[in-house]
């Protein structure tokens, strides 16, 4: 994205090379995906009610038509940084997912296209476990690739240091 008068926009730029083309610009932060040449999924980026970044995801049709609210997501559920948040479309285009925080744990989690509320794909329970990079569909859709560190801390009490 790139910033036109203090909003965030998307552009498309033509591979084969040609003059980019404004495509949205109401703070439209992370294009999400493309499944066909009617149809734009993105994330608009705002300051949420902690003061930190928070997303709404839209889907347009066609891409700079009236756009529909798929859902939110707090930048605090967001691993690592919100500033990287990235939800990938499915081959089938069925749904966006991406990594999520659940408490002490990271989970991936799906949000319908058509509508309809996000759902937990994985479930790691109490561990402690980071997903902190973008994940990657397979071509049929039933399966994801994510790149999945299990963390671990120790509480170390440190004495007569003064």
């Amino acid at each position: 994205p790139s910033q036109r008068q203090g909003a965030l926009c998307i552009y498309k730029v033509p591979v084969a090379g040609a003059p980019p083309v404004r495509v949205r610009c109401e703070n439209a932060a992370v294009a999400l995906g493309v499944p066909d040449s009617s149809t734009l999924y993105y994330a608009t980026q705002f300051r949420g009610g902690n003061g930190g970044w928070d997303y709404e995801i839209f889907k347009a049709q066609p891409e700079n038509g009236k756009a529909e609210k798929l859902g939110h997501v707090s930048g605090g559920r967001v691993p690592f940084d919100p500033i990287v948040f990235q939800l990938i479309l499915s081959p089938d285009g069925k749904l966006l997912a991406g990594p999520l925080l659940d408490g002490t744990t990271c989970n991936l989690w799906a949000l319908p296209t058509e509508g309809g509320p996000m759902r937990r794909l994985t479930d790691f329970g109490e561990r402690s476990i980071l997903i902190a990079r973008s994940i990657a569909w397979a071509v049929d859709s039933g399966h994801i690739y994510a790149a999945v560190q299990e963390t671990d801390a120790d509480i170390v009490s440190l004495v007569g240091l003064l």
